[in-house]
């Protein structure tokens, strides 16, 4: 592939490739933002560089290289990797331009420039949240997954296995959700306070965080904080109800790091989103979910977790402090193994990064048609 005049610094290191980032960016949504930070990462660390379409202020403030033009990206890069995120999920309308599926319509873009200009297809850490052999797959990522120039990658559910074979010849690899993996790639320091909260809340449901306000007047569950996350952002203008002193250290969380920051303040969560939760258990601290999203179910199951145990019944707030006693060393325990087995995410990147190097060393030129197979 050949870069534009204006992509000159590739002419001076033609040894270094650049990996564009594809995902369900630009809505400001915590989880999938971190992944994009966390993968530009694990590809520098590789040897190449990062390139992720979009124009988040979040990117900007992690260092991270962007470009918003989808043309002009596609044509700056060698390879593109997918992900991490919910490209599984089911087909939320017949209509690919219905607002459910605007992430649809974008990869069905991104797949038709990459097989025009020659560029192969990766994925990273995607997933779903549905257990159906043969899911009503939306039209993009059915376009990604069937291209010629998909070349295969990660998945972080195990039970998506039979649906990607159902599609794909490519070689994927099951590892756990790429975010566990998170304390490597985003280093993040613990605030000073008054002291850590014992318990912390993420709700976005109106009713059931004024039903908690009134269990804590009441004394039946014990001091903490609410966390205000708005459904239209996940790195929040984050409110803390002032039920303690730390509530009046917390401001608003305006980068990716402080949003960890405020999430390391508690001992443990109840959380009704996926990645505030595993956030929390990545940095060492538990969580259960109230009334969760799939995505979230799925997760524990994942780690064989007995929802039972892990999700929350909101006519059961009460019973949260002698669930998270009850749990903690079997939560700690698989957390800790997940963790470790969400590296293969990190080492399918350097394989990647360090097989297109061995073969621009070999014919000693950068083209789009010489990323790792």
């Amino acid at each position: 592939m050949s870069h534009s005049a204006e992509d000159c610094d590739d002419q001076v290191r033609p040894q270094r490739p650049r990996v564009g980032i594809v995902g369900y960016y630009r809505r400001l949504n915590l989880g999938d933002d971190l992944m994009a930070v966390m993968i530009a990462r694990m590809i520098e660390r590789a040897g190449g560089d990062a390139l992720i379409h979009g124009n988040s202020p979040v990117f900007i403030d992690c260092g991270c290289e962007c470009e918003q033009n989808l043309e002009t990206f596609c044509k700056r890069v060698d390879c593109i990797l997918v992900g991490g995120g919910g490209v599984l999920l089911p087909l939320n309308s017949p209509n690919p331009n219905a607002v459910g599926n605007e992430y649809s319509t974008y990869l069905l873009s991104v797949v038709r420039f990459a097989e025009s200009l020659g560029i192969r297809l990766h994925v990273i850490s995607i997933g779903g949240d549905s257990a159906d052999v043969v899911r009503p797959l939306r039209p993009g990522p059915i376009a990604l997954l069937t291209s010629p120039n998909f070349r295969g990658g990660t998945y972080r559910l195990r039970q998506d296995r039979e649906c990607l074979e159902h599609l794909t010849d490519a070689a994927m690899k099951y590892c756990p959700d790429i975010v566990l993996d998170m304390p490597r790639w985003m280093p993040f320091r613990e605030r000073e306070s008054h002291g850590q909260l014992d318990l912390a809340f993420q709700i976005s449901d109106l009713k059931l965080r004024a039903k908690l306000r009134r269990l804590r007047k009441l004394r039946i569950i014990p001091k903490y904080s609410l966390v205000d996350t708005p459904a239209s952002s996940m790195v929040p203008d984050a409110t803390f109800a002032k039920f303690d002193p730390i509530a009046e250290e917390m401001s608003s969380a305006a980068t990716i790091s402080e949003a960890i920051e405020l999430i390391a303040l508690s001992k443990a969560y109840v959380c009704n989103r996926l990645h505030v939760g595993v956030i929390a258990a990545a940095i060492g601290r538990q969580f259960l979910a109230l009334t969760p999203q799939k995505k979230v179910a799925c997760f524990f199951e994942d780690l064989s977790l007995d929802l039972e145990k892990y999700v929350v019944p909101p006519n059961a707030v009460r019973s949260v402090p002698l669930r998270l006693t009850a749990t903690r060393a079997e939560f700690t325990e698989r957390i800790s193994r997940a963790a470790e087995d969400s590296r293969g995410h990190a080492d399918y990147i350097q394989q990647l990064v360090s097989g297109y190097h061995v073969r621009t060393r070999e014919t000693h030129e950068v083209s789009a048609t010489k990323t790792l197979s």
